[in-house]
């Protein structure tokens, strides 16, 4: 991490932020973006671990609990040397969910459940972490195989489809465009291969502790469904979320208990039930902030507790959602950086994995196709500046290469842009300036700090004029060289 612990000590010692203030805390600061990139990392390990066990024979909750598992051990080994009220919380944002064929999210089964994969099986797993309420959010479609192979047919155009879709919106969200603008590119790419956008799914910008923040992209506009404009703006973190369907793509509550659950913090109910209440007591200490599984409960009568619990309000629940049986669908969430100079999509696991794709459908829509042909990078960060010293070291943009994509779905040829970010960075720069600290040479070279034009083209300045003192002053001796 780019910043030590005491020093997070340190700049909280004499604060005390309020949960709205928190909110607040954007990738702009080094650490809340350090942590974000750490929960990105803990989420592709974790999805990678699933992905891995998504074999013929094998338990949906066993899955479930490994995801949760790599989760807890990665985020429980950060960040622990802070005690009492400095204590950083961090963990599951949201707990490992495992959604097979017309079952299309939210189902994460209690430890008896004995439902296991099959051949062929569609499998959408869907989790997120946190670090100190900065989080990051994942899912990822792969088909059951026992011996590895391309997949084809309505799933492979799916798929496809759905990465377009994502490459799509992710050069639409910049400051200054609206969210509304990516609804219709949306709509033309599933008209490309034949397939739907499932109505009511929407993405969030995440803020500190806040998985769903009031701003969204509605993956389908429908008369009785759209959101309000929004203007994306620059430090700004969101869950790009998406599922396409093989049928008219309306979404249902399945017929399965909800599973998942959250607590509703503005709330109050004295319970009468000692179930409820043991349960209520667990759920206030362990999951103050996020969404739980009913599996993680550790009380006997759990589920009686937690439907006392949902019936006054105290918790809210994430309904099973599905589609007609017989349908496909497929479901892609990644976590989204708007920064400065681009648009970046942090979730990495896609670049690891090795199920090949092939669709027989192809993009042809120009419009489409010009807009994937945009780069993420933007912004006179990037600018070579015309006179800079030969010395000088101005910052690199990222490389950007043309290579075929096997790993999300497309077969085709895609671009895509490769940065140098290790996620390290001293304070922000607000805090640094405040106290007069210097950067350090990680510091300057963080490709994701803004870049003051004005101090560097001074100090190019201040190096000619030496330079051309040195050259008009009269001979001296070595001494005074």
């Amino acid at each position: 991490m780019s910043k030590k612990l005491k020093e997070i000590e340190e700049d909280s010692e004499d604060e005390t932020e309020s949960e709205e203030e928190a909110e607040d805390i954007s990738i702009a600061d080094d650490d809340a973006r350090g942590k974000n990139q750490m929960a990105a990392k803990f989420v592709d390990q974790a999805m990678e671990a699933v992905i891995k066990e998504c074999i013929p024979g094998k338990l949906i909750v066993d899955l479930c609990q490994l995801g949760d598992k790599v989760l807890t051990d990665l985020t429980s080994g950060v960040f622990n040397k802070a005690k009492g009220e400095n204590k950083i919380e961090k963990g599951i944002a949201f707990p490992t969910c495992v959604s097979v064929n017309n079952v299309v999210c939210h189902y994460s089964p209690l430890k008896d459940d004995t439902t296991t994969l099959k051949e062929g099986d569609v499998v959408r797993i869907d989790l997120g972490a946190h670090i100190d309420g900065h989080i990051s959010q994942a899912a990822h479609t792969v088909v059951v195989q026992s011996v590895p192979g391309p997949v084809t047919g309505k799933v492979a155009d799916l798929i496809v489809a759905a990465q377009h879709c994502i490459d799509a919106a992710l050069r639409l969200m910049r400051p200054g465009n609206k969210n509304n603008d990516i609804p219709p590119v949306w709509a033309k790419i599933a008209e490309q291969f034949d397939v739907n956008i499932c109505e009511g799914v929407l993405s969030h910008r995440l803020k500190r502790f806040v998985l769903d923040g009031n701003e969204t992209i509605i993956s389908k506009i429908h008369i009785e469904q759209k959101v309000e404009d929004y203007e994306f703006a620059e430090c700004e973190v969101w869950a790009v979320d998406l599922v396409l369907s093989s049928g008219p793509g309306k979404l249902k509550q399945h017929d399965a208990r909800p599973l998942i659950y959250r607590r509703a913090p503005d709330q109050q109910y004295l319970l009468k039930l000692k179930a409820s209440r043991d349960v209520m007591k667990e759920v206030t200490t362990k999951y103050p902030s996020f969404p739980f599984a009913l599996r993680a409960v550790d009380i006997k009568s759990a589920a009686i507790g937690m439907s006392d619990c949902l019936k006054h309000d105290l918790v809210m629940a994430y309904p099973v959602l599905s589609v007609k049986p017989g349908d496909v669908c497929v479901h892609f969430k990644t976590t989204v950086f708007i920064t400065q100079n681009m648009t970046k999509r942090v979730n990495n696991f896609l670049s690891q994995q090795q199920q090949v794709v092939t669709s027989e459908k192809k993009l042809t829509e120009e419009s489409v196709l010009k807009l994937l042909e945009v780069p993420l990078v933007w912004g006179k960060v990037y600018e070579k500046k015309e006179g800079s010293a030969a010395k000088s070291s101005p910052r690199k943009p990222p490389t950007t290469t043309t290579a075929t994509t096997s790993t999300a779905g497309c077969s085709s040829s895609t671009t895509s842009t490769s940065t140098s970010n290790s996620g390290k960075g001293g304070k922000s720069a607000a805090r640094g300036a405040a106290k007069g600290s210097k950067k350090s040479k990680a510091d300057v070279e963080d490709e994701w700090e803004d870049v003051d034009e004005g101090k560097e083209e001074e100090e190019e300045k201040k190096k000619r004029n030496r330079h051309s003192k040195k050259k008009s002053a009269p001979a001296a001796s070595p001494d005074k060289e």
